[in-house]
């Protein structure tokens, strides 16, 4: 007897519920189990909201399942690195990782402390801090990966192209306009500044010979990662201003390794959604069928919420992160297996920064505490808060 597809519902009404209410995944788990299917518009979706099942999976079927790119990395030179081919990415991904890690980030660290000083200040009355959140991490994004910042000679020239080539969505590609700012940006880069920074050591690497697909990645990456980082701190925000008891054992510095323990707790509860991969061929699994065509979504932020692994887990508690770290197969904030997340530097640099600067303040929110997001399964959601900080005297 052929395996049939997992339990669940691939109706509209249970489309549009999981676009909408936060709580959809976690209770199809209760009402399922951890191997579910559900539809997304026109996509039919089988859920994983098991870690360990989720590892198993990747690695027994890995022939069978293929990454889930969006339609921006067909404008990227030998393809983004968490969707480059098995053959580029041996490659590259080396190369990335040595130019994202810690000392090429830190090399950015003044120029950061320093915009984060000023930026924070800007929250002085009560506003949807995001955009100006973006704009931050945006600036700082630029100093690491390109060594450009105020002074640069071709920062403006940066700018304008890369507003141009940013214009769209990811889930659109470039068009005309966007294709000719990339081509512009390309040529600008090929002789970076000399400061420190990820393209500066990838240049290095290559002997001064920077192609295409580097500095794609590099652009690219810009994209991606400030939205990323962006949504974190607000996120931090958000936490700290509802939870100001930790805000208080920040400013006490007695323990060094609190402002990470509070970063990876609101990556816990926030940010760390889900994984999104394509069936390439049919398998069983779990005596389920994955039929060809059919999306993976790795319920990440369900797993992070399980009561087995993290006791009163909806609950903002920094201290569960004392001791040793947990295994990946409880907690991966930053996605499993190959092409996992390689901007953790910047973002952790930028949010360990900001609590810091964040010890000068109290966080004021107005509104209740809920979450929203855009009206596509992909959305991250955010908080709905109004923030303001008010320097403390």
């Amino acid at each position: 007897m052929k395996a049939q597809t997992p339990p669940g519902s691939l109706s509209l009404f249970s489309s549009l519920r999981a676009i909408r209410q936060r709580s959809f995944y976690s209770e199809e788990v209760k009402k399922y189990g951890p191997v579910f299917k559900t539809a997304q518009f026109h996509h039919r979706v089988i859920c994983i909201a098991n870690l360990p099942l989720a590892h198993r999976l990747l690695r027994e079927q890995a022939a069978s399942i293929a990454p889930c790119p969006q339609n921006f990395t067909k404008d990227v030179t030998g393809g983004f690195l968490r969707f480059m081919s098995p053959m580029n990415y041996k490659i590259y991904g080396p190369m990335f990782r040595r130019a994202f890690a810690r000392p090429v980030v830190e090399a950015s660290s003044s120029f950061a402390r320093k915009k984060i000083h000023e930026d924070l200040a800007g929250l002085a009355l009560p506003q949807d801090p995001l955009n100006k959140l973006k704009d931050l991490t945006h600036q700082i994004f630029v100093r690491i990966l390109f060594g450009l910042e105020p002074g640069s000679p071709m920062l403006d020239k940066f700018r304008s192209s890369f507003a141009a080539m940013a214009d769209k969505s990811m889930s659109q590609r470039l068009g005309t306009a966007g294709l000719a700012a990339l081509a512009d940006l390309r040529a600008m880069l090929r002789n970076p500044p000399e400061a420190i920074s990820s393209i500066s050591d990838l240049a290095q690497q290559l002997d001064g010979t920077l192609n295409d697909t580097v500095i794609d990645n590099l652009l690219f990456t810009l994209r991606i990662s400030t939205n990323d980082a962006a949504g974190l701190l607000v996120w931090i925000l958000e936490f700290l201003g509802r939870n100001p008891y930790w805000l208080d054992q920040v400013r006490k510095q007695e323990d060094p390794t609190l402002p990470s323990r509070i970063i990876k707790e609101t990556l816990r509860l926030s940010r760390s959604e889900f994984l999104y991969r394509r069936v390439a061929q049919e398998f069983e699994f779990e005596n389920f069928r994955f039929p060809e065509g059919w999306l993976i979504r790795i319920c990440i932020a369900e797993c992070h919420l399980d009561p087995t692994h993290f006791a009163a887990p909806y609950t903002f508690n920094p201290d569960r992160f004392l001791g040793p770290p947990p295994s990946d197969h409880i907690y991966s904030p930053f996605g499993i297996r190959d092409h996992a997340c390689s901007g953790v530097e910047f973002a952790t640099m930028i949010a360990n920064l900001v609590i810091d600067e964040l010890r000068n303040y109290d966080i004021i929110l107005s509104g209740p505490a809920l979450a929203q997001r855009g009206f596509r399964h992909w959305n991250h959601w955010c908080p709905s808060s109004k923030v303001a900080l008010r320097p403390r005297t």
